[in-house]
């Protein structure tokens, strides 16, 4: 049977899975300290469990809970990734012209001053600057 992990606290989707255990019907909604799961159905992560009931996010919820879950070493992480990728940019072999070089070099900045933003470490899509074209 077909489950979803729900976290007590927060009512976010931690998991699914599947059981051959058949002491457990169909809806049926089991809780211990740290995890309600709820048996009979696989749920999206934009579906959170709370008050007894499911509900559905809208795009900003979802993204602000995603976000909340990110911790400062993995958003460092991925911001250092970022910049890695970029590297390219500043080879001698690549030609830019001088605009198109500082639009570069404010957008690098702008990734390494992410720790300062007030949002840090819950950065929403928003708060990441935008990629030079």
């Amino acid at each position: 049977m077909k489950y979803s992990i729900f976290d007590k606290t927060t009512g976010k989707l931690l998991g699914t899975g599947h059981s051959s255990n058949t002491e457990h019907k169909e809806n049926e909604i089991v809780e211990d300290d740290n995890a309600i799961k709820y048996y009979g159905l696989h749920v999206s992560e934009d579906v959170i469990y709370k008050d007894n009931k499911f509900t559905t996010l809208t795009d900003s919820e979802y993204e602000e809970l995603r976000a909340s879950t990110y911790t400062e070493e993995e958003v460092r992480n991925g911001r250092n990734n970022v910049l890695k990728e970029t590297d390219y940019i500043f080879n001698t072999d690549i030609t830019l012209s001088e605009e198109k070089l500082e639009e570069w070099k404010t957008y690098r900045q702008a990734l390494r001053d992410l720790p300062t933003h007030s949002n840090f470490p819950a950065l929403l899509d928003s708060d990441w600057p935008t990629k030079p074209t």
